[in-house]
């Protein structure tokens, strides 16, 4: 005797319009619903499958028939299996996917994958279009969550967008960005194509209550990344942590975006101390330049060198080079030199990196050149 959800073989018998009756090795023969059929939507058995064919089914439910068993079999229920499967599988392998909207509904579009229906909520749809002008087309997709237990299947249109433009983002960069909306609980903001999110916690160190009073639609800004949440396609930016004095932001933002690339310098230098990196914030503390190595004040008044020596050494791993020797001392940010997008630095090969960060692209050119007079390579950061 067989058992619920066990796998069996069987053969088709005979095709009736409502389903089909296949022999499982059982005295009455088991009964294959038309909506057990398949994921896909199916109108005749003869779709799926053909006399005298013989497949895998699984036992989904038992009954009685003039005093005999019969079983009630599944071929949807084994497609279903296989559809989670891929699905963790592809979830696994962050692969995006491609589907069209089937329907839209209050918080959000319905949409099949595998045969499955999935659903992307109004938070995680990237466009301006009205949900219900979405139906019929085609959206990127990303895998948020697979529940085959609850039968909960989440997608992203945004972070199927925005995490390929999301890799070369990094917490501490500085971007120019332009207003794009202002919500009661924030601000969003264009920085390159992407939309980040001002809070208003992170506008300035004084309350903000309205940030109508500090913004327009349009206006360009100049904000810190603080949090990338690639996840949930998230990116959380800050003013407050530009800010000379608490405050400014109300009384002059121009000068806070004035004063940014300063501003930035001070925060990369705290991710520096919190994260083990040792970040130093001024070209000015260098003193001496050999072949040998570079001498600099840190921030607490102490003399450093940096060994070109060792951090040539360094470069091997942490340029991935395939080779026995190196040149490369350190690396510099040459998008963020060029664009003004963040401070200017180097990054010296140390252990750990060392980081010195330039004024402006002058000082910046000018170090980098007197280092090549070394013999020594500044590796470029694109």
């Amino acid at each position: 005797m067989f058992s619920l959800s066990e796998i069996v073989v069987g053969t088709v018998l005979s095709v009736e319009p409502t389903g089909t009756l296949i022999d499982i090795g059982t005295q009455t023969p088991a009964f294959l619903p038309l909506r057990e059929m398949s994921l896909a939507s199916v109108d005749t058995p003869s779709e799926v499958l053909e006399l005298n064919e013989t497949r895998e089914f699984r036992i989904v439910a038992s009954g009685e028939e003039q005093g005999q068993s019969r079983f009630i079999i599944s071929l949807r229920s084994l497609e279903e299996e296989i559809a989670w499967e891929r699905l963790h599988q592809m979830q696994a392998e962050d692969v995006t996917l491609r589907s069209i909207v089937s329907a839209a509904t209050d918080n959000g579009v319905l949409v099949q994958i595998e045969g499955l229906q999935g659903f992307v909520p109004d938070s995680h749809i990237s466009t301006r279009k009205p949900k219900e002008d979405l139906v019929g087309q085609e959206l990127q997709l990303k895998l948020l969550e697979v529940n085959e237990d609850c039968n909960r299947l989440l997608l992203s249109h945004r972070r199927a967008l925005i995490e390929p433009k999301m890799v070369r983002l990094e917490v501490g960069d500085l971007k120019i960005g332009s207003v794009r909306g202002i919500k009661p609980y924030g601000v969003f903001i264009d920085i390159g194509g992407i939309s980040g999110l001002l809070e208003n916690a992170e506008i300035s160190h004084e309350l903000i209550e309205n940030p109508h009073s500090v913004f327009n639609v349009n206006d360009e800004v100049k904000v810190l990344i603080v949090k990338i949440d690639a996840e949930r396609g998230r990116i959380l930016l800050s003013t407050k942590h530009l800010e000379p004095e608490p405050g400014d932001m109300l009384k002059n933002p121009q000068l806070v975006y004035k004063k940014a690339g300063k501003m930035a310098a001070k925060y990369l230098g705290k991710l520096g101390r919190e994260s083990g990196k040792d970040y130093w914030g001024d070209a000015d503390a260098i003193k001496n330049l050999t072949e040998a190595g570079l001498e600099y004040i840190d921030e607490n008044g102490d003399t450093q060198f940096i060994d070109f020596k060792s951090c040539a050494k360094n470069s091997l791993d942490l340029l991935n080079l395939h080779t026995s020797t190196s040149q490369f001392i350190g690396e510099r940010n040459i998008l963020g030199a060029f664009w003004g997008t963040t401070p200017c630095y180097m990054e010296f090969f140390t252990q750990p990196l060392t980081r010195i960060v330039f004024k402006n692209t002058e000082i910046f050119g000018k170090w980098r050149w007197q280092i090549k007079q070394t013999g020594w390579l500044i590796h470029d950061q694109i």
